[in-house]
């Protein structure tokens, strides 16, 4: 979905021309394409769904003091959108976006909002992938990280180093354990981007999660060729 800012020229625009519709949320202006959704129904897509519901679910069990905490740390913690601006969520928004951040770990949702702030980005981030292993092995810092943080880990292979636009292509690897050591050996990434084959060029977002509260980092990017 490609987001507009709306300037001098047009100042609003709703409604649908062709196969493109104008729209517009609390977020602000945004167009799409006016077609009917592919809906693969993939286990990931189900589970994410699920984690939904379940976090609406619980939401509707919160009692009033613990919605208004949520709303109050939502008004206090706006997001940044791919635009670069800031956006405050409701509380129930705030609640449902950390819930199933920690879900996806997999890690149990949180009752109340967050107090401590989100973790620090890493320093330095390499990577060496092994085509003979199948295999990356992170090494980082500051290290290890702290008790309660783990590693999460966006990966994706681009045909060339020239290609720098890999965002559609990214997909969620392996996390790490808590209190992750340098010299972190990840396996299974293989199995979701495809084997690895000397010469390829991978692409790896990492950031820190803190699994109290479901905050993270930003991530630190860093691209690798992989190796025998």
């Amino acid at each position: 979905m490609a987001k507009i800012k709306l300037g001098t020229i047009v100042g609003q625009i709703s409604g649908s021309a062709g196969a493109t519709t104008f729209a517009h949320n609390r977020f602000g202006a945004y167009i799409r394409l006016r077609s009917i959704p592919v809906q693969p129904e993939t286990t990931k897509q189900i589970n994410r769904r699920n984690w939904f519901g379940d976090a609406s679910a619980k939401w509707g069990t919160l009692n009033s003091n613990a919605r208004l905490a949520w709303k109050v740390w939502a008004q206090n913690n706006p997001i940044t959108d791919s635009l670069g601006d800031k956006r405050v969520l409701d509380g129930h928004q705030a609640y449902t976006m950390l819930s199933t951040r920690l879900r996806a770990v997999p890690w149990t949702s949180p009752d109340t909002p967050p107090i401590l702030p989100a973790p620090t980005a890493l320093l330095t981030c390499t990577a060496v992938i092994s085509a003979a292993l199948q295999t990356i092995v992170f090494t980082f810092t500051p290290a290890p990280i702290i008790a309660n943080n783990i590693l999460v880990v966006m990966g994706a292979k681009a045909p060339t180093e020239s290609i720098n636009y890999i965002k559609n292509l990214l997909r969620r690897l392996p996390t790490s354990d808590a209190g992750q050591a340098t010299g972190w050996s990840m396996g299974g990434a293989d199995a979701i981007l495809g084997t690895f084959t000397i010469g390829e060029v991978v692409t790896l977002r990492v950031a820190q999660l803190h699994l109290d509260n479901g905050l993270m980092s930003t991530y630190f990017q860093t691209r690798t060729t992989v190796v025998a």
